[in-house]
């Protein structure tokens, strides 16, 4: 069992974690700063020390998330299949999540 402050942190860094991706689609990654993260989420700036040490942390996490999902989309194509027609679904699976 999870205790309410382990799930507590978690659900914040996962906020902040989504707070960061839709800044970076929306504005770009030049809009993402501490500040603009802060506001989002309704938190002090000061407070998300606590869960990163800096913004390029949250980049680098962000990146990690972003990997691990397209890995997670790309491996739903059937190895099994003929070389040609498993890199055409490797290949919509990476369309499908760019998209």
């Amino acid at each position: 069992m999870t205790a309410p402050r382990t799930k507590r942190h978690l659900r914040t860094k996962q906020a902040i974690l989504d707070a960061a991706r839709q800044i970076i689609a929306e504005e770009g990654p030049a809009a993402l700063s501490m500040r603009a993260l802060a506001d989002r989420i309704d938190y002090s700036a000061a407070g998300l020390y606590e869960y990163f040490g800096s913004k390029e942390e949250i980049i680098a996490a962000v990146s990690d998330e972003g990997h691990r999902f397209l890995f997670e989309a790309m491996s739903q194509a059937d190895a099994a299949l003929p070389p040609v027609d498993y890199l055409y679904e490797i290949g919509q699976a990476y369309i499908r999540f760019a998209l």
